[in-house]
């Protein structure tokens, strides 16, 4: 949503004398709801453009209003700029990247669903099996885990305009069996295992500036862990500490804005590798 934004004020500046007065009716269609906060403060609120006009200052107004809502309350809001984008000439796909045939591989396929047909895409940059695999911003990432030899951090990012994967910024840690989430235009890398012993350790990913930072550590080791996002929490789902020699029951939820993980109730059955 940023390049949209950043689209209408290129327009309306190549021409501003005949093209302002479009500004408020181009302004509509922008979901300023969606661009994170600090976008909207350091960029949006500091554009002339914006500041000179009434109605794209209630907008703006607007956007803000709707970040310092719960993320549950923000649901309720229905309206055209709190709605996602949905692509409408991109096919549907499914990616399957990498893994083990019996040793890790660098293959990639993509399942066409109205096709019903499997292709071959560029093959990834080294073999890499029991990664994490992602999809944020319009691109896949492949994160970590293990190719063959070594538990590797290296992280890979695959452009499907191109065809092309490129290698980005490493993890901190080496880490295979890992759970990976996307929550706030961030990648969070959870858990897994570095050759040795099981992670407890979080790191997050930022596209925007190609470097990773670590969070809040869980409070358990867990490779082999299930991760998911629910209404603005990540989650950490069993998985396998390496210390009691079983899979856990246990479940961690995260909070981005305190920076915390919290134990919420146990699942009624041990397991790893969900």
């Amino acid at each position: 949503e940023e390049k949209v934004f950043e689209a209408v004020i290129s327009w309306i500046n190549y021409e501003k004398e005949t093209r302002l007065e479009h500004m408020a009716k181009l302004m509509e269609h922008v979901r300023l709801p969606l661009l994170p906060r600090d976008y909207l403060v350091q960029t949006v609120e500091e554009e002339a453009l914006i500041k000179n006009n009434n109605t794209c200052k209630d907008f703006l107004i607007e956007a803000m209003k709707y970040h310092l809502l719960p993320q549950d309350q923000r649901l309720l809001i229905k309206n055209p700029r709190t709605k996602p984008r949905t692509p409408v000439s991109l096919p549907k796909v499914m990616i399957v990247v990498g893994g083990q045939a019996p040793k890790a591989i660098r293959s990639v396929e993509c399942y066409d669903f109205e096709e019903d047909r499997w292709d071959q895409i560029a093959e990834l940059p080294s073999r890499r099996c029991r990664a994490g695999v992602v999809f944020m911003a319009g691109h896949v990432y492949a994160v970590g885990g293990f190719n063959g030899s070594l538990r590797v951090r290296t992280v890979d990012v695959y452009d499907g305009v191109k065809d092309q994967w490129t290698s980005i910024a490493s993890m901190q840690e080496r880490r295979s069996t890992l759970g990976a989430a996307v929550l706030n235009d961030l990648l969070y890398a959870v858990g897994g295992f570095d050759g040795s012993t099981g992670l407890a350790s979080v790191e997050a990913y930022s596209y925007k500036t190609n470097e990773w930072f670590f969070v809040a550590p869980m409070n358990t080791r867990r490779s082999s862990v299930g991760v998911g996002v629910v209404e603005g929490k990540l989650y950490a789902v069993g998985g396998y500490d390496g210390a009691s020699r079983q899979c856990l029951s246990t479940v961690e939820q995260y909070n981005p804005a305190t920076n915390e993980w919290t134990y919420v109730a146990d699942m009624s059955t041990r397991r790893s590798g969900a």
